[in-house]
């Protein structure tokens, strides 16, 4: 940097996904109609958009978030994590009907030390964002 030159943060806009990662960790993966004990179980929030926007504040943009977020305990959760990244949320909105979008992930530990995944997800309010909705 040359002297008086002033080093600018990017200013980056995020418009994508909210979901709340529930994982279960698990030897055997049950079959059809079967249930199998767990080892361990967390959650974590995530989504495409919301793991970009958290990484780009991290490394030192101004990051705004654009996405839905149902008005459950996912959402709030979702929000707050969004917000402690270092992301403006001030254009995250919430659905009145749609819950937040969610996400199943069963990891199996296989005996040679290698993990499979197996994820479903539930788009809740990702889904239901209009572009009328953000047109700020």
């Amino acid at each position: 940097m040359r002297g008086g030159d002033i080093m600018r943060r990017p200013k980056i806009l995020v418009a994508g996904s909210f979901v709340l990662d529930q994982i279960a960790v698990t030897k055997t993966v049950p079959g059809e109609g079967e249930t199998v004990l767990g080892t361990t179980f967390r959650k974590a929030p995530g989504g495409k958009g919301l793991n970009q926007a958290a990484q780009a504040a991290k490394l030192g943009a101004e990051v705004t978030m654009v996405g839905k977020l149902g008005q459950d305990g996912n959402g709030r959760e979702l929000l707050s994590a969004c917000q402690e990244s270092g992301v403006n949320s001030a254009h995250v909105l919430l659905d009145e009907e749609q819950p937040s979008g969610c996400a199943l992930i069963v990891l199996e530990e296989k005996e040679d030390g290698s993990v499979q995944n197996r994820i479903l997800v539930v788009p809740g309010a990702n889904h239901s964002i209009r572009p009328q909705e953000i047109e700020f």
